[in-house]
């Protein structure tokens, strides 16, 4: 009884080792398929937006941490056929005070500029419902230069004081 059990134990064994040492087997087709979507997931991953604000401070100046802050750094295309660099960030601060103190800096670069700007896919669910409220479905405000957070090698962009909301968007260029 002891070794007919055994048996079956044992049989088991072998069976399920085969069956998964056959399941392992792949096709050329199935690798390329596996390698397809690894190659889509690393190009949608890049899209993705950061969150971490630590990251984003080696970046840029920050006055001081966000309490939240989302923000994307790529290569986007300018009217000549070439690329340049651009770090997009919507900031949020809790602090009246520190937003007063951002925007009252930013105006001593120059005076603030009605602007109407598209919404992202990436942007807080917050913003893409305020954009809801614009006939062209695009974010109005107020732009400042953005000075105050330049960093080399990111010199060029704007601090945009969105309407109706308390983030604030920040876009830097790369010379």
């Amino acid at each position: 009884m002891f070794t007919a059990r055994l048996k079956s134990l044992l049989i088991i064994c072998v069976v399920s080792l085969v069956s998964n040492s056959c399941a392992g087997l792949s096709t050329d087709a199935n690798n390329s398929a596996v390698n397809s979507v690894n190659a889509n997931a690393v190009r949608n991953s890049a899209k993705k937006a950061n969150d971490n604000a630590e990251e984003l401070g080696l970046l840029l100046k920050l006055p001081t941490e966000p309490e939240d802050v989302v923000w994307r750094d790529e290569m986007v295309p300018t009217g000549d056929k070439k690329t340049e660099r651009r770090v997009t960030a919507i900031l949020f601060y809790e602090d009246k005070a520190v937003v007063e103190k951002i925007f009252s800096d930013a105006s001593k670069h120059g005076e603030p500029q009605p602007v109407a700007i598209d919404v992202a896919d990436w942007y807080p669910e917050e913003l893409k419902a305020q954009s809801e409220f614009d006939l062209d479905a695009k974010l109005s405000g107020k732009s400042y230069p953005a000075n105050e957070f330049f960093q080399e090698p990111l010199l060029r962009g704007r601090l945009i004081r969105v309407d109706g909301t308390e983030h604030m968007i920040l876009e830097l260029f790369a010379n």
